[in-house]
C-alpha cells in the first residue's frame, strides 16, 4: 500500500511539473510576441538608422548638423520636463547616464593601456634583439663575451685562454 501511494505521489508531482514547465514556455513566448520587438530587430533598426546618419553626414553636413541640434534640443526639453514632473526618476536617469559615461571612459582608458603594453613589449623585444646582436653568439663557449655573461662558468675559458 505504501509503494502504491508513493508511486501516485511521484506521478502526480511529475505530471504537475510537466504542466508547469509547458506553461512557463508558453508565457515566455507570449511575452516576446506581446512586448517590445525582439533584440535582433531593435539592433537592425538602430544599425540602419546609424548608417543613414553616416550617409547624411557625408552627403550633407549642414543638414546633419541641423538634425543633431534638433535632437539635442528634444532631449534637453524631455529632461527638463522629467525634472519638473518626476525629480526622483530624473536623478536615477542622470546617475545612469553618468555611469554609462564612466564606463565608456574606462573602456577607452583600458584600450590605451593595452596599446601601451603592446608598445612596451615590442620595445623590450627590440632591445633584446639588439643586445643579442651586440654580443657574439658562441653557444655557451664564452668566446667574445666579458666576465659575468656566461663565460665565468668555464675555468679555462674556451680554447685554453683564461677569462679575466
Amino acid at each position: 500500500m505504501k509503494t502504491v501511494t508513493k508511486q501516485w505521489i511521484i506521478g502526480l508531482c511529475v505530471f504537475t511539473l510537466g504542466l508547469g514547465g509547458g506553461s512557463f514556455r508558453a508565457l515566455a513566448e507570449d511575452a516576446t510576441v506581446q512586448g517590445e520587438p525582439a533584440t535582433k530587430e531593435r539592433f537592425e533598426k538602430r544599425h540602419a538608422k546609424i548608417e543613414e546618419l553616416k550617409k547624411l553626414k557625408q552627403e550633407n553636413p549642414a543638414e546633419f548638423e541641423r538634425l543633431m541640434k534638433e535632437r539635442k534640443e528634444k532631449i534637453r526639453a524631455k529632461l527638463t520636463d522629467l525634472k519638473e514632473k518626476d525629480p526622483e526618476k530624473y536623478q536615477r536617469l542622470k546617475e545612469k547616464m553618468r555611469h554609462r559615461r564612466e564606463g565608456v571612459l574606462d573602456r577607452r582608458e583600458d584600450r590605451f593601456d593595452r596599446r601601451e603594453d603592446v608598445r612596451d613589449r615590442r620595445e623590450d623585444v627590440r632591445d633584446r634583439r639588439e643586445d643579442r646582436r651586440e654580443g657574439v653568439r658562441d653557444h655557451g663557449r664564452g668566446v667574445g663575451r666579458g666576465k659575468g655573461q656566461g663565460a665565468v662558468k668555464k675555468q679555462g675559458g674556451s680554447y685554453g685562454r683564461p677569462n679575466n
